[in-house]
């Protein structure tokens, strides 16, 4: 209860011999590692578990470590039974089997501060499906996050914690998951999240963030640049999942899916976003809300962006909203990409899609405004300017008992 550990520059290395954990943090002790490396080369025989293992309401604090070369454990850092850890300056480097870098089995706090992963080689997080940081406790806050030039298995990190906070995060040429439909920087399972200002370039990847079974994630100020990606951000495979999304900037992407969606039962709403010379290489959505979903998209801009199927979309009883929203100089049908027909606004059967406040101009598609089986399309004060479409077709197609209600709309 009272024991403690103090290594200060210490340098914890093995070329031999077996052990389950390095280091064992337990029954109310506390440790503190400060300008420390860790590093496990040459062990011939069967690998230890964990290096620092912390439990039955232990604390660690980690201070200004390295962690380098072939960790032949499973887990770097490890909390659980009420056990808490706080890690401040941890770089982690050139990395050879590891499955986790940090992982919450439980616990009440893991606080991450200043921790960088960079060149890891594809024997670390790229095989299995562990994530390089896993949360599963009572909360956890991790404060800039740089990780770089490594191949991810799934997540970068992974939440089901009650709470999880994200604050700076930073991805560069990262290739994350095989299944790029779950392979997202960034998965809250449950649980509360928030998540703001993070930096993505140059990689490919599902999503920024997912969210999943009954989670909720508010997350503000992003940008992605120059990625493959299958889109922004999702709430998927849920029951009453919620997203909120704010300031995001999406440009000169490969977008091979829905770049903002709400599944069927959750709830999605989108601010302040903007995609610019992006690429729909796979015929995606821009924006859409699946069966029985709630979704939203204000003070938007989409400019310039090609290949898309349809932009905005509400499908299958679904209610979706549009509101402050600039549309310009986008093109949907372009030779040689996968799609047969595209649409700026779409309402599927049932549905229900209102748009108001909102600027369409130079688009060129083969429908502008589309309403199938029983749905119904609110236009309100918005503006359909100079948008050209196929010869064969019509710029409103309203069809099967839909309904299309127009005020204050201009039409040139």
């Amino acid at each position: 209860g009272t024991a403690q550990l103090v290594c200060d520059q210490c340098a914890f290395s093995a070329n031999s011999g077996i052990y389950q954990d390095a280091v064992i943090v337990e029954n109310g002790a506390r440790a503190e590692f400060s300008r420390s490396t860790w590093t496990r080369e040459d062990l011939s025989s069967s690998a230890a578990q964990v290096a620092v293992d912390v439990r039955d309401e232990g604390t660690v604090q980690l201070t200004d470590v390295a962690v380098f070369g072939s960790m032949r454990c499973r887990v770097f850092l490890q909390t659980r039974q009420s056990a808490s850890a706080g890690v401040r300056g941890l770089e982690a480097r050139s990395l050879e089997h590891l499955e986790y870098l940090v992982y919450q089995v439980s616990g009440v706090l893991l606080t991450l501060t200043d921790v960088h992963v960079h060149d890891a080689l594809p024997s670390a997080f790229a095989e299995g499906s562990s994530p390089i940081i896993d949360v599963r406790g009572d909360s956890a806050e991790v404060r800039s996050l740089h990780v770089e030039r490594a191949t991810v298995a799934s997540w970068v990190l992974s939440s089901s914690a009650d709470r999880v906070l994200v604050e700076g995060m930073v991805a560069r040429d990262l290739l994350v998951g095989a299944r790029p439909s779950v392979s997202s920087l960034i998965s809250v399972f449950g649980g509360h999240g928030e998540v703001s200002d993070v930096l993505v370039e140059r990689c490919v990847f599902g999503s920024v963030c997912t969210v999943q079974e009954r989670g909720v994630l508010s997350l503000r100020r992003v940008r992605l640049y120059d990625s493959d990606t299958y889109g922004l951000a999702y709430v998927t495979d849920a029951v009453t999942g919620r997203l909120l999304m704010a300031d995001g900037l999406v440009a000169r992407c490969n977008i091979t899916s829905t770049a903002m969606e709400a599944a069927a039962n959750t709830e999605a709403h989108f601010s302040d976003v903007t995609f610019r010379e992006n690429n729909f290489s796979n015929g995606g959505n821009g924006f859409s809300a699946a069966g029985t979903s709630r979704a939203s998209l204000r003070n938007a801009t989409f400019v310039n962006n090609i290949g898309y199927s349809v932009l905005f979309a509400a499908y299958s009883e679904s209610r979706a909203n549009v509101s402050d929203t600039v549309v310009r100089g986008n093109v949907g049908q372009v030779p040689g990409l996968p799609v047969p027909t595209s649409t700026l606004l779409l309402a599927g059967t049932s549905a229900v899609l209102v748009v108001r406040d909102s600027t369409f101009e130079n688009n060129e598609d083969d429908v502008t405004v589309s309403a199938s089986t029983q749905s119904s399309i609110d236009l309100v004060d918005t503006v359909l300017s100079g948008n050209v479409v196929s010869p064969t077709s019509s710029t409103i197609n309203v069809r099967n008992s839909a309904r299309l209600r127009m005020v204050r709309v201009t039409l040139r």
